[in-house]
């Protein structure tokens, strides 16, 4: 009952106003049971006043269960000056951005975490997330598990982290599982930097100057099985990313290329006009079945400045990652031309599986590889759309051109996802299972980050 109460607040996102309290009076046993639910009560709303007295019964009916706050943007600040004062011996994640109705903060607001804060009055502290300006005694952090800093300055300097306070300042931290960067001040030509190892690092998200991008990456050690994100400046063709790809490619490809490695990825290529993000996947289901990012064990984002340009830097890609990449994820590389397609399929390894939405016409006809190919259709279009003739025409060309030379598709699955005008071709009970339960994760997740920890 108590998990029904749960799902029912959280998904109407009634939490901070209470209203999932109307249906706790259907009954004294219903009544009983919310008030035990302790972690229903720590979320408590104070931005716009409120009934204080009621605040305080909500502390009461919380008992342990973490609390979150919403409070007024002007009592930020009032906050922030007074942390000093007291001591966090159990705050163990500290998050601030300002940017939210920046506006409305006090014309003096001084955008810094004190120096003493971290004078021992957060001993616990693993997790620190700042963002949107805000200052910070860089020499002071130490036993983070997960930090993330988006255009923060040192409290000492009121200027960006250098590259070598960001090594000394990680060199602390050895224990991070988690670490996002943005921005990376450049390095000094020609001058020695420590190597900083990071053994438990699971996600490393880094975005700046590509050769920034690329120093962080030759000063760092981290595990095989790290998440890697680069989003750099600049990359607009092959001799742009060079630099980067050459330090990631020892890191991901030995260890998964090794005798006995069997392990599948995916090649996901996401495409518009003004950039191309291509993505190594541990899991080899299309894109609209999960989070690609989830799942991702390199993602490099770049701006090609041409369709050759576009070539070169999946061409280097290409190089760089595992052989064992069998799967092939294009729905969202729709503008993908002629060129870049010959760029994706020439090496023979991506062939067991090809994802595709619209473009069918455009996959060399010639490429033997392809086994199962699956088509999915994302629009609202009626029967006569010119799209769906286009899709028809292609599917029956390629089909045709493989039987000519002897080479038989295993499967074509053809989806629509609006049950629009495609039928499904094949039913896959395994798949539709899989799905529910990475649904179930889904919702297992969003609860564990509120605080709400129900067993599914």
């Amino acid at each position: 009952m108590t998990r029904i109460l749960t799902i029912f607040a959280v998904e109407s996102n009634l939490l901070f106003n209470l209203k999932w309290t109307k249906i706790i009076y259907v009954c004294r046993h219903w009544y009983e049971l919310a008030q035990a639910a302790h972690p229903l009560w720590g979320y408590i709303d104070l931005s716009s006043g409120g009934n204080f007295g009621w605040m305080y019964e909500q502390f009461m009916r919380s008992g342990a269960a973490p609390l979150s706050l919403r409070i007024a943007l002007k009592y930020v600040y009032d906050v922030i000056t007074k942390l000093p004062n007291h001591n966090f011996p159990i705050l163990s994640s500290l998050f601030l951005d300002p940017s939210y109705q920046r506006q409305h903060l006090p014309a003096d607001f001084i955008q810094a975490l004190p120096n003493s804060l971290f004078d021992g009055r957060l001993p616990n502290l693993r997790e620190l997330n700042l963002a949107s300006g805000v200052a910070f005694p860089s020499r002071s952090l130490t036993g983070l598990t997960a930090l993330s800093l988006s255009d923060c300055n040192d409290s000492s300097t009121n200027l960006p982290p250098s590259f070598n306070e960001l090594l000394d300042m990680l060199s602390s931290c050895p224990r991070l599982c988690s670490l996002k960067l943005d921005p990376i001040s450049l390095p000094i030509a020609h001058r020695d930097y420590p190597t900083v190892d990071l053994p438990d690092l699971n996600r490393l998200r880094i975005h700046g100057r590509v050769i920034a991008c690329a120093a962080m990456l030759n000063h760092f050690r981290f595990p095989p099985q790290t998440n890697v994100e680069i989003l750099p400046w600049g990359v607009s063709s092959g001799t742009d990313v060079r630099d980067i790809l050459v330090p990631i490619r020892k890191h991901i490809r030995s260890p998964w290329c090794s005798p006995g490695a069997h392990t599948s990825f995916l090649l996901h290529i996401f495409r518009t006009p003004g950039h191309c993000t291509l993505s190594l996947c541990r899991r080899t289901v299309p894109h609209s079945s999960f989070d690609c990012r989830s799942a991702c064990a390199l993602l490099l984002n770049s701006h090609p400045s041409s369709e050759g340009a576009l070539r070169q830097i999946i061409t280097k890609f290409l190089k760089a990652i595992p052989e064992c990449v069998t799967h092939l994820d294009v729905c969202l590389g729709s503008t993908l031309g002629e060129v870049s397609w010959k760029a994706v399929v020439s090496p023979p390894r991506i062939g067991n599986r090809i994802y595709l939405s619209d473009q069918v016409d455009r996959v060399p006809r010639t490429f033997p590889r392809i086994r199962r190919l699956y088509v999915s259709a994302f629009q609202h279009i009626d029967l006569e759309d010119e799209t769906v003739s286009m899709v028809r025409t292609g599917l029956e060309g390629y089909v045709t051109a493989r039987a000519d030379n002897g080479i038989l598709l295993e499967t074509l699955e053809i989806e629509d996802q609006h049950y629009r005008y495609f039928e499904m071709v094949s039913y896959d009970p395994v798949k539709l299972k899989k799905e529910r339960e990475e649904h179930a994760a889904l919702m297992r997740a969003r609860m564990v980050k509120l605080g709400l920890e129900i067993e599914f």
